[in-house]
């Protein structure tokens, strides 16, 4: 099932055509960014926790343009609990958020539970990628003991020169591909 939030500044108002793409919507001021919104999805929806798998996505995704059963088919046959479909150096490398789950015993870690609902309001989107994008994995496999698989990792996409991976990042550079 969906549940659909919607950050919106100022007064909330709902969109007629969301109660159509939604199980659930729910209206927020538009704080926090995406972890903020998951936040305080899973903070007002704790059943979400007894899932089979949980997907996580934000607003930026253009697509998909056929169905998601392979990336779905790949997530339910690894016995990684923890998945993202991209990987970036930027930083240090780590699991891009902009499309990431859960599933099996990772819905029941607490580390991941804590990672979430930890998260603070950040205004600013390169604050929150160093604080919770970058750190995510890391902490929920070496504090959680997660395993995690990327369904897209660099290596499989791409032989960019080690010199500019740094820099690289395959939503923007390898989209056609992914």
């Amino acid at each position: 099932q969906t549940v659909l939030v919607l950050n919106e500044v100022g007064r909330h108002r709902l969109p007629p055509e969301a109660l159509g793409l939604a199980r659930i919507v729910m209206l927020r001021d538009n704080v926090g960014l995406d972890f903020g919104a998951w936040r305080d999805a899973v903070a007002r929806l704790p059943s979400v926790w007894g899932a089979e798998l949980l997907l996580f996505t934000n607003d930026s995704i253009v697509g998909p343009f056929q169905g998601l059963d392979r990336v779905v088919d790949r997530i339910a046959e690894s016995p990684a609990s923890l998945f993202f479909l991209t990987e970036s150096e930027f930083a240090v490398r780590h699991f891009q958020s902009f499309f990431w789950g859960v599933k099996g015993a990772g819905l029941s870690n607490p580390v991941l539970r804590t990672f979430l609902t930890s998260v603070r309001d950040m205004a600013d989107k390169a604050a929150a990628i160093f604080l919770y994008e970058v750190f995510m994995r890391q902490a929920c496999e070496a504090l959680g003991g997660m395993e995690s698989l990327c369904l897209f990792p660099l290596d499989e996409l791409t032989g960019v020169d080690s010199e500019i991976r740094p820099t690289f990042n395959p939503t923007h550079h390898l989209w056609r591909e992914l």
